[in-house]
C-alpha cells in the first residue's frame, strides 16, 4: 500500500530508486481518503485563508509552515499554497506528522 503523492513525488527525490513506480507498480483500488487540513497556532493573528494570505503578503519570509518531511502531500500542499497565493513562507520539515503539532515556534515569527 502506498500514498499516490509519495508514489509519484520519490522518483524526484530518490534518483536510484530500485523500483519504477510508473512501470512496476499496479493501482488494484482505492482503500481511503484522507483531505489535507490548514490549521494555525492561535498566535497567529489571522481568522480566515484571505486574513492569513494578507498576513504573509504583509510578512514575507517571516511565517513558517510545517509538513511531516520534504515531498509528502502536506509538503506539496504548503509550495502550492505558496505558488497559487504569490506568499513567501518557510518550509519547516519534521519526522513524521507528530512533532509539528507540539512545537509551536513553527507557527511564530
Amino acid at each position: 500500500m502506498g500514498s499516490p503523492a509519495e508514489i509519484a513525488v520519490n522518483p524526484f527525490l530518490y534518483p536510484h530508486m530500485s523500483y519504477d513506480p510508473a512501470s512496476d507498480l499496479t493501482p488494484v483500488t482505492l482503500v481511503g481518503w484522507a483531505p489535507l487540513t490548514l490549521v494555525l497556532h492561535p498566535a497567529v493573528p489571522a481568522a480566515s485563508v484571505a486574513e492569513l494570505i494578507a498576513l504573509a503578503k504583509a510578512r514575507p519570509g517571516e511565517l513558517t509552515y510545517a509538513s511531516p518531511g520534504n515531498g509528502t502531500a502536506m509538503h506539496l500542499a504548503g509550495e502550492y499554497f505558496k505558488t497559487l497565493t504569490g506568499v513567501e513562507m518557510v518550509h519547516v520539515p519534521y519526522r513524521g506528522g507528530a512533532p509539528p503539532l507540539a512545537d509551536e515556534k513553527v507557527a511564530a515569527w
